[in-house]
C-alpha cells in the first residue's frame, strides 16, 4: 500500500479525478518505479487471461503495452498510428500466414464444454475457431484429425464434440 502512494501522486494529478481536458499527469517521478509498475501490470493481465484469450490478439497487445506503455511510445516519438500498426501488425501478418492450431486449445475447450449446443460439429468448429480467434479451415482440419484418431467424437444431445 505504501507503494501505491508513492506511485500515485504521478500518474494522476490535477484537480480532479474525472476525465476530460483538466486531467493532467507528472509523469516525470516514475522512472524509479517502472519494474513494479511493469510487474504488477502484468500480473493484472494475466489474472485477465482467460476472457482476454477469447478476443483475439488483446492479450497479447496488452502485455505489449505493459512494457512499452502508449504514453512511453508517444513520449519516444511514435504518433498513434505508429503505435496502433506497431502494436497490431504482427497479428495480422501471423493471421495471414499458416499458423498451427494448438491441440491443447481444443482439448480445453471440449474439456471445459466452452462451446455446445450446436447443431452438428461444422457450426461447433466455426464457434471453436471464432472462440480462439483462429482460421476455420485449419481448426476443421485439426479437429477432423482430433475425430479420425479417436480422439473426439460428437455428442447430440450436449450439441459439441467430447473426448472419446
Amino acid at each position: 500500500m505504501a507503494k501505491i502512494k508513492e506511485v500515485q501522486p504521478h500518474l494522476i494529478a490535477g484537480e480532479t479525478r474525472e476525465w476530460g481536458d483538466h486531467r493532467t499527469a507528472d509523469t516525470s517521478g516514475l522512472s524509479p518505479h517502472f519494474e513494479w509498475l511493469q510487474r504488477n501490470t502484468r500480473e493484472l493481465i494475466n489474472w485477465l487471461k482467460p476472457e482476454l484469450s477469447s478476443l483475439g490478439p488483446a492479450y497479447e497487445i496488452l502485455l505489449a503495452l505493459a512494457d512499452r506503455p502508449c504514453s512511453l511510445r508517444l513520449s519516444e516519438g511514435q504518433d498513434w498510428s505508429q503505435i496502433e500498426t506497431d502494436l497490431y501488425a504482427q497479428h495480422v501478418a501471423a493471421r495471414e500466414e499458416d499458423i498451427p492450431i494448438n491441440i491443447d486449445e481444443i482439448r480445453e475447450v471440449v474439456d471445459l464444454a466452452t462451446i455446445v449446443d450446436c447443431g452438428h460439429v461444422e457450426t461447433w468448429i466455426e464457434e471453436v475457431a471464432a472462440y480462439l480467434g483462429q482460421n476455420p479451415p485449419h481448426v476443421a482440419d485439426t479437429v477432423h484429425r482430433m475425430i479420425t484418431s479417436g480422439e473426439l467424437r460428437w455428442s447430440d444431445p450436449i450439441g459439441a464434440l467430447i473426448t472419446a
